[in-house]
């Protein structure tokens, strides 16, 4: 295993990768030598080490890093986490139960091919997602770790060498700026919904006063027409349905499709470490066609006012 290893502690010992971050918050940085990206296959094992499973433990593993661009994932005491990033702009955030211990090795394989990503852990297939795009084809391969792991048997399959692929600032610039002004126009005279917003079990109020901020902040924005809130509760209830279930997509539609709207918002709140993780989404009601994703982040449940314009904004930006 052939790395450029920096910050926290790290060491290769016997083709074993060991990061181990430092007490103070500085994390531990691994970039292989490996040319992997779109149309490749990773596999490698991973274990995690005791600090991993105290309170608000986490490990990361970054794949397509390229500047602020990146598909993360984060692997957490009872669930992992699958960011993106693309064109400077936090696009979606992926939770996937799970429960890992300390002290074993997880055979971990991560496809990419045409831009869908999948990830499977000891044979068993987790969670398949499409990727953006605009994130580098062709990178380094880079292993982050504020905790404490290890990685072994690291394997890339059927990647291509052309070399990593350089993106100029101006052209991300200018990428940006027409996708802007895309979401903006299809959002002009659009009827937009905000149907729910994912919480734990017990935490009813916490939604609702989350989907009431996500839509002061459509409304701030002056974008679109959007609609009133006992407009969409009138819905629920005259079709019976299941509060739990109004965050899944399908179910979102169909609410939306149902209340006259033309795209319909909703997202889901997460808990990182010490962080609060609010991602939202803008979904057309015609054809299911995500429109816009933003990823907003607040440090305390004081900051959850702030954090949900900030997570609208970041859609429209």
């Amino acid at each position: 295993m052939d790395a450029t290893i920096r910050g926290g502690i790290n060491e290769i010992s016997k083709g074993v990768l060991h990061l181990k971050g430092i007490e103070d918050g500085q994390a531990a940085h691994a970039s292989l030598k490996q040319i992997y990206g779109n149309n490749s296959i990773t596999t490698f094992r991973i274990k995690f080490g005791e600090r991993y499973k105290k309170e608000g433990g986490f490990a990361d593993v970054n794949f397509l890093w390229m500047d602020n661009d990146r598909v993360k994932i984060t692997f957490a005491n009872d669930a992992f986490y699958i960011w993106t990033r693309a064109a400077g702009q936090e696009v979606d955030l992926v939770r996937v139960p799970a429960n890992f211990t300390t002290g074993r090795w997880y055979d971990v394989q991560v496809a990419i091919e045409d831009y869908r990503f999948s990830i499977s852990m000891d044979g068993r297939l987790l969670k398949t997602l499409d990727l953006d795009e605009r994130l580098p084809s062709q990178v380094h391969l880079n292993f982050e770790c504020h905790d404490e792991y290890w990685v072994d048997d690291l394997r890339v399959l059927a990647a291509k060498a052309e070399g990593v692929v350089e993106r100029k600032p101006e052209e991300r610039t200018v990428e940006r700026e027409a996708e802007k002004v895309e979401v903006q126009r299809k959002l002009s005279d659009s009827r937009i919904a905000v149907v729910g917003i994912k919480t734990e079990e017990d935490q009813e109020k916490t939604a609702a006063a989350l989907v009431s901020f996500v839509i002061d902040a459509f409304v701030n924005t002056g974008i679109g027409k959007i609609m009133e809130r006992q407009d969409i509760s009138k819905i629920l209830e005259e079709y019976e349905f299941q509060r739990e279930d109004i965050t899944d997509q399908s179910t979102a539609i169909e609410i939306g499709r149902l209340a006259g709207a033309d795209a319909i918002s909703i997202g889901a709140l997460y808990k990182v470490g010490s962080k609060h993780y609010l991602n939202i989404k803008l979904i057309s009601v015609k054809t299911g066609e995500i429109i816009a994703s933003s990823v907003a982040t607040a440090a305390t449940e004081d900051d959850y006012f702030d954090m949900c314009n900030e997570a609208v904004r970041g859609m429209l930006r």
